[in-house]
């Protein structure tokens, strides 16, 4: 498995080539579906190295070769219900995905990094996460 400095040089040898790809291809023929297929690889790519909201929906939409709208909506349905259902069970697990489980952080103190005082951060609820088998890299 390549680490993320090799993956990082692939990408911008691949990009380098696409450049060069559709400089060659400025043709009339041909040129616009030439591009279009370009920006696809281009954005596949980004998506391989960095994944957000955006991301993630796209990437569904390519996977399941449906549209972004659709995809968003999956993604926003997904994440509701992963929601709801920490606040009534507190505790979601998709097996071979994750596990997550709603967990109770006690007060503690800290430093106002401004003031340099101390002070003391309340108690609150955060989500724990536990890999499962199939997140192992």
């Amino acid at each position: 498995m390549p680490n993320l400095a090799e993956k990082k040089h692939f990408f911008c040898i691949f990009l380098g080539r696409i450049n060069f790809l559709s400089y060659l291809c400025t043709c009339k023929r041909g040129f616009w579906s030439v591009k279009h297929r370009i920006k696809r690889l281009i954005n596949y790519f980004k998506l391989i190295f960095s994944m957000n909201k955006t991301g993630l929906v796209e990437a569904v939409a390519l996977k399941a070769n449906v549209s972004k709208a659709e995809a968003a909506k999956v993604v926003d349905a997904a994440i509701e219900a992963i929601v709801e259902g920490l606040k009534k069970e507190g505790k979601v697990e998709v097996v071979g995905f994750a596990s997550l489980k709603v967990a109770e952080r006690g007060e503690r103190k800290g430093i106002n990094p401004l003031t340099k005082e101390a002070i003391v951060i309340p108690a609150k609820k955060v989500v724990k996460f536990k890999a499962g088998s199939k997140l192992a890299l």
